[in-house]
């Protein structure tokens, strides 16, 4: 994945972390942290961790599907996410898009700041294509102030990049 940076933030591939032991292992014990019930609750099925809360498999199932980028604060750069995208081709090729954020950086923008950032460096066209369940109303409101539409036939969000 190419990596971005916003006002506030810096988006930057995960690849490095995961192939280097000792970076690796602080992801996991990051991850440990943040994969909080709260956390996990609005993602699909495929995102949740498994019984044994193994996390080490969890960041090779993602890897394995997607690409994945570590959501950094710019200032101190803080982990505060994930961003993971799925791409398929078509015309135009579409993007699923998932993330997550730690609980204690919910409600400062960091997410619609972010979405709006991938837009601007994503090739043109595509479609972004954004899931969210429906007693999610704050994630529905973050892809709306990104240009994001409810697409009632899809069942899912969508921006067109033109």
């Amino acid at each position: 994945m190419r990596g971005f940076t916003t006002n506030r933030l810096l988006i930057e591939d995960w690849t490095p972390h995961c192939h280097d032991a000792v970076r690796r292992s602080s992801l996991e014990d990051w991850l440990r942290g943040i994969l909080t019930p709260a956390v996990l609750a609005p993602l699909p099925p495929p995102l949740q961790l498994d019984q044994s809360g193994d996390v080490s498999g969890w960041i090779d199932a993602r890897g394995a599907e997607s690409e994945v980028a570590l959501i950094r604060r710019r200032d101190d750069r803080a982990i505060l996410g994930l961003l993971i995208l799925a791409r398929f081709d078509g015309e135009p090729p579409d993007i699923h898009i998932g993330y997550l954020f730690a609980e204690e950086s919910w409600g400062r923008g960091y997410a619609t700041e972010m979405l709006r950032g991938l837009a601007e460096i994503l090739d043109r066209p595509a479609r972004l294509l954004a899931g969210v369940e429906a007693d999610n109303a704050a994630s529905a409101r973050v892809l709306e102030k990104a240009g994001f539409a409810q697409d009632a036939h899809l069942g899912l969000y969508v921006r067109n990049l033109r």
